[in-house]
């Protein structure tokens, strides 16, 4: 269960005009925005890297109690390293795979209006408008249609 999933509660709507809850999918908020063709919910990726996140996490607790044994032995730093280094490749093969796949879905979504599971700080059950928004977004001052739609309403409102 995520930290901040008492945030939406499961059968209401989040008032935010940029997230969803997708209570019914045939009337998305943003419905006159979605790119012709898209399919709600979007997929993007999102199963496949969580699995991909979950061996990496069990790669890591594994390293990190291989470690911790062969401390309590008394083991040498290279020792140490030799089992960092063992790990660590089988580590970045994973982030090498999440990569692929994010960058598979987004060459097919990136510029798109579509209904994406992840946002408002929740992995399940809320949806955001575009696969690449937000904390998934490395550009600056860019909200996307979506929210810029709903910060020019506000703004017309408060100016009239």
């Amino acid at each position: 269960k995520d930290t901040f999933s008492y945030f939406f509660p499961p059968d209401r709507e989040p008032h935010e005009p940029n997230i969803t809850a997708l209570l019914d999918p045939e009337n998305v908020k943003w419905k006159h925005l979605l790119s012709p063709g898209i399919k709600i919910p979007t997929k993007w990726g999102k199963e496949e890297i969580e699995e991909l996140q979950i061996e990496r996490q069990d790669i890591s607790r594994k390293m990190n109690s291989e470690i911790s044994k062969l401390k309590n032995k008394g083991a040498s730093e290279q020792e140490l390293e030799n089992i960092r280094r063992k790990f660590g490749e089988k580590i970045k093969k994973i982030n090498e795979k999440i990569n692929q796949v994010r960058d598979k879905y987004r060459s097919e979504l990136e510029g798109k209006i579509g209904v994406f599971e992840g946002a408002g700080y929740t992995s399940k059950g809320i949806y955001r408008s575009e696969f690449n928004i937000g904390m998934f977004n490395g550009k600056k001052n860019s909200y996307g249609p979506v929210s810029e739609e709903a910060i020019l309403k506000i703004i017309n409102h408060l100016s009239n």
